[in-house]
């Protein structure tokens, strides 16, 4: 099946274009799962000497650090926190440093609460926790890379945190596949790569850059460190070329960087026998379209892509099921669909048959490339999140039967079969589809996945625009500019995306009462819990007081001024929100100004100095103008302004300058959403999608006039 080394036209891995670096490693390997990756992850951090850097999606103190055997086979504890803390007590010398997504709210439900407390205060000092949110509106931190003493260094899709861990076996049922609280979770299939030498080194370089950019201070260079490998893993390739490919997104001081997209699609472009996909999504159009494109120029060409078997979730169905439902219809047209399949994994029999959950982003062609990483074949991963993937290129004989050797461990894998059976059904149908039909087990296997047709409707489309961008979204574009005289087409393209953002709210209210969540909200329920609640003596100082309690810990403003206009109404829920929202900001700086800008500084990070930057004249003006434009969290405004010292009834005048607009708009919201909830007609929704424009129209035009009031 091996493509000949002689018929490729050109390099796939390209400096300055398909990837960053290219930088050789003694020993590299691919680690299969939870289990897989743990294991080794240990047994290399337990060698340990000088830095490790660990950047991470999520990173959770919780999450055991064991093998395939669920205990430890050291003496060190299993739980990720406490082995940080024997970790460094064994090293003198040794820091370890953390870099965690400063994520987006919408996840706060799936993380463990507070990741800095659990993971910066309850750990020795010489672990550094920092928060990255050095990124554009809408972004993610994606990389996953962990960097031992720059000379090993693990690259891939799995993040050091809870309901990972899983054996090859993918059991239907494991004992031990449960998370924190003791709830079983699907088994989980993903991939890792570890490599050694000078890519280590290389992603060092990466991660320290990151670690600057999110802090403005940068690790040294580790010096005269001795080689590390982790006990009992194969090195599969041996002084070979890793190629270090980013997505970076577009943002203040940074240009975009797509190398990742680009490494896709030179390697379709160069594909002629096969292309063999695991990823978790399948949303990319221009991948699909190269895709499609190279299958017709090359009538040889197969196309295989291993998924999950549907999305998780309501919006994840409604976002990338859409998109992969339009990715696979792209390559089903008459003269190429027999030479394509899509798959999930599946495993157990009978009643106990489990579809596995396919969290792996690889990609292997002509067993001539092999591509590791970070990226999800989705539009986030091309251009909005960053991403780090790795890639190797055969060079020579010896390294594209190792490429094909991993290509018949990952489907032994699946089958739950030896590699060398794989290898012989392989050579003998000399065709990766007949191959994989071939291919019998009873209690594993790949089931060919079909689209589901419901994914595709109104609602989806207008979602799955809005939260699988490749590029993050302009406000200022969106509905700032509409205060200013503009041409006509553009007046025309912004209200046809304010009208896109309308659908999109207006789905969400839909999503509350046409999907299973409608029980949870109950109009009559919901309704007469608040008239309950509005007629106690108690709500006016219950309201208060989840104001400051809300305000300690980070919980959003402008769920708080929403909720007070639907329980008290337009116009007394906005006295009561703008007493609360006062009463807040001045608990808030009150704990920054007792707390010190020293620990401010040191918690907050990157948010701290943009704030501090944000208010650099100290003025009453100025404290108003923070508050229009969204620099930072209400919380993380409110300590930052107490630690610089702005004086506090500049501060509390200019809060209440800056919001009194806002919680206007957004009583009137709550009050309309309650209409909602408790009649659902479309006069309502009119109105309650009417409130929302509003809204939107004052905040974006509070936020332009904002910044010409800084600019002036």
């Amino acid at each position: 099946m091996s493509a000949s080394l002689q018929s490729r036209p050109d390099a796939a891995l390209r400096e300055g274009d398909t990837i960053w670096c290219r930088r050789r490693a003694h020993r590299a390997a691919l680690l299969l799962d939870g289990a897989g990756y743990f294991g080794a992850l240990r047994s290399a951090l337990l060698q340990a000497r000088q830095s490790v850097i660990i950047a991470g999606w999520d990173i959770d103190s919780r999450t055991r650090l064991v093998g395939a055997d669920r205990s430890p086979d050291d003496d060190g504890p299993a739980e990720f926190r406490q082995f940080l803390e024997y970790l460094v007590g064994r090293r003198d010398d040794l820091v370890v440093r953390l870099l965690l997504w400063d994520y987006s709210i919408l996840y706060a439900l799936e993380r463990e609460p507070l990741p800095a407390v659990n993971l910066d205060w309850r750990t020795p000092s010489r672990v550094i926790v920092a928060l990255d949110d050095a990124l554009p509106i809408g972004g993610a931190h994606h990389q996953k890379l962990v960097v031992i003493d720059d000379t090993l260094a693990f690259c891939g899709g799995l993040d050091i945190t809870v309901n990972r861990w899983d054996t090859p076996e993918h059991r239907p049922n494991h004992p031990e596949r449960r998370g924190p609280s003791g709830e079983p979770y699907a088994p989980f299939h993903d991939v890792q790569m570890v490599v050694d030498g000078e890519a280590a080194a290389g992603l060092g370089q990466l991660v320290r850059e990151r670690w600057k950019r999110a802090t403005d201070s940068e690790p040294d260079p580790v010096v005269d460190a001795s080689p590390i490998w982790p006990d009992g893993v194969v090195a599969e390739f041996e002084n070979v070329d890793i190629g270090i490919a980013r997505t970076l997104p577009e943002d203040d001081d940074q240009r975009q960087v797509a190398e990742v997209k680009a490494l896709y699609l030179e390697s379709i472009r160069q594909a002629r026998r096969y292309i063999y996909i695991e990823n978790q999504y399948l949303t990319v159009e221009p991948v699909a379209e190269a895709l499609a494109s190279r299958l017709r120029e090359e009538p040889e060409l197969e196309v295989v892509a291993v998924t999950p078997r549907r999305p998780s979730g309501w919006l994840e169905t409604k976002t990338m099921g859409t998109g992969q439902a339009l990715f696979m219809a792209s390559l089903s047209d008459k003269d190429i669909r027999d030479r394509v399949r899509f798959y999930y994994p599946f495993s157990g029999q009978g009643d106990d048959r489990t579809a596995v959950m396919v969290h792996a982003k690889l990609m292997i062609v002509d067993d001539v490339l092999l591509h590791v990483g970070s990226s999800n074949l989705n539009r986030r991963s091309m251009g909005l999140d960053s991403e780090c993937d790795l890639a190797i290129e055969a060079q020579c004989e010896s390294e594209v039967r190792q490429v094909q050797a991993v290509l018949c461990r990952l489907l032994a894998h699946h089958f739950g079969l030896t590699s060398d059976t794989v290898r012989e059904r392989l050579e003998a149908q000399a065709s990766l589809i007949r191959t994989i039909d071939a291919l019998e087990s009873t209690k594993r296997g790949l089931h060919p996945l079909e689209p589901a047709e419901e994914y595709n409707d109104v609602i989806a489309e207008t979602l799955n625009r809005v939260a699988d961008r490749e590029a993050p979204l302009d406000p200022e574009v969106f509905v700032g500019d509409m205060f200013d005289a503009v041409p006509q087409k553009k007046t025309v393209r912004r209200a046809i995306r304010l009208v896109s953002v309308a659908i999109v709210l207006a789905a969400l209210v839909a999503l509350w009462n046409y999907t299973p969540l409608a029980e949870w909200t109950d109009p009559e329920k919901v309704a007469a819990a608040l008239e309950s609640f509005r007629a106690s003596r108690w709500t006016m100082l219950i309201l208060l007081g989840a104001y400051v309690l809300g305000g300690l810990v980070l919980f959003p403003l402008t769920v708080l001024i929403t909720v007070t206009g639907m329980v008290l109404g337009p116009w007394i829920g906005f006295l009561c929100a703008v007493i609360g929202s006062l009463v807040s900001a001045a608990a808030g700086f009150g704990l920054g100004h007792v707390t010190g800008r020293g620990t401010i500084r040191h918690l907050l990070g990157r948010r701290y100095r943009t704030v501090r930057r944000a208010v650099a004249r100290r003025g009453l003006v100025t404290v108003a103008v923070v508050r229009m434009v969204p620099v930072a969290p209400y919380t993380i405004v409110n300590m930052a302004l107490g630690a610089i010292g702005v004086g506090f009834w500049h501060y509390l005048w200019g809060t209440l300058l800056g919001l009194l607009p806002g919680i206007l708009a957004l009583t009137l919201l709550g009050d309309r959403l309650l209409q909602v909830w408790r009649n659902p007609d479309p006069v309502n929704i009119i109105w309650f999608v009417l409130a929302i424009v509003i809204w939107l129209a004052l905040a974006l035009g509070l936020q332009r006039l904002a910044t010409r009031l800084k600019e002036d």
